[in-house]
């Protein structure tokens, strides 16, 4: 449904008939939400609809039938990255993908590893090397 056209016309009409019209497009634009989909849109409108509440009613309209944008990829840390995330050295996040420790992805095309971290798997990497701390203040038997 072309809502700008709907406003466009809402803009064009003589004041006179102003609320008729715009219960007229309310209406067209609540039956085809409920034919399509978009129960939050429909409504009951009165044939006095006020073109200032018809104008908000398209511009909902507008915004919960535009098209959301595809979420891009995950974003990947490199090992310095996660070196400075964990307080360690490149080394030895490299050591712990080696080792197979921290789960990563090798994204070289030659022969040098190129290796890429995705913040869950870091995530669950810190998660498995917690150890619980003893109670210091233990009462004495």
């Amino acid at each position: 449904m072309n809502f700008q056209k709907l406003l466009t016309q809402l803009d064009d009409v003589d004041d006179r008939c102003a609320e008729t019209v715009a219960a007229g497009i309310a209406n067209e634009v609540s039956e085809w939400a409920a034919k399509h989909g978009h129960p939050e849109l429909v409504r009951e409108w009165t044939p006095a609809a006020q073109p200032i509440e018809v104008r908000k009613y398209l511009a909902m309209a507008i915004a919960a039938t535009a098209e959301k944008p595809e979420p891009g990829p995950e974003p990947l840390l490199s090992p310095p990255e996660v070196a400075e995330l964990t307080g360690s050295a490149p080394e030895t996040v490299i050591e712990w993908i080696k080792t197979g420790f921290l789960k990563a992805s090798n994204l070289a095309t030659g022969q040098r590893p190129r290796y890429m971290v995705k913040p869950a798997d870091l995530d669950d990497f810190l998660t498995s090397r917690q150890v619980p701390r003893a109670n210091a203040f233990r009462a004495r038997p």
